[in-house]
């Protein structure tokens, strides 16, 4: 009715909208950004299998993701979920590396990444990972200690106001 539906932030259409300027009002443009986040998920799949479990766990890991019908449907279509899916997975597992390893640039990446996942769908991407630390902290002392060596105090506020510029403009210039 020509009234803005802002239902989701801004960077996947940036992201599609860069494919298309680069090269041209295609299909291939438009679905470019979901298939290299398909690509991506599957090498920060592997990499965080082989950190955590070993060689083996990781490419194994790797394959089965790469070959499961959601995941190729997911890919080959022009819509959020697998971008999100991309800075959300490969938040989660650089955080759970920096925790297990002590990493601070580790653990940085890890809040970039969730960064661009609240403003790829929203701020769903930090109750999810608020979500995954209690879980962490019920599930056992090993976990518990992984989440302990994160800066959380430090990096979820960052999170939120590294992202909240485009939801303060979007408040500021349509309203509710």
């Amino acid at each position: 009715d020509g009234q803005p539906y802002i239902d989701k932030p801004v960077l996947f259409h940036w992201l599609q909208g860069a494919s298309v300027l680069l090269l041209g009002e295609t299909e291939f443009a438009a679905r470019l950004p979901t298939a290299l986040s398909a690509i991506g998920l599957f090498a920060i799949t592997r990499w965080v299998g082989i950190v955590l479990f070993g060689e083996e766990v990781g490419s194994l890991g790797a394959v089965m993701f790469a070959t499961i019908p959601a995941t190729f449907a997911l890919s080959s279509i022009a819509i959020f979920d697998m971008v999100f899916a991309l800075f959300l997975f490969g938040a989660v597992a650089c955080l759970l590396v920096a925790g297990k390893r002590g990493s601070l640039r580790t653990e940085l990446c890890g809040y970039l990444l969730l960064t661009l996942a609240v403003m790829t769908k929203g701020p769903v991407a930090l109750v999810l990972v608020a979500l995954l630390i209690g879980a962490g902290y019920v599930a056992s002392s090993e976990t518990r200690s992984i989440f302990r060596g994160l800066h959380w105090r430090t990096g979820l506020p960052l999170v939120a106001l590294a992202a909240s510029p485009w939801f303060l403009w979007m408040q500021w210039r349509f309203g509710d």
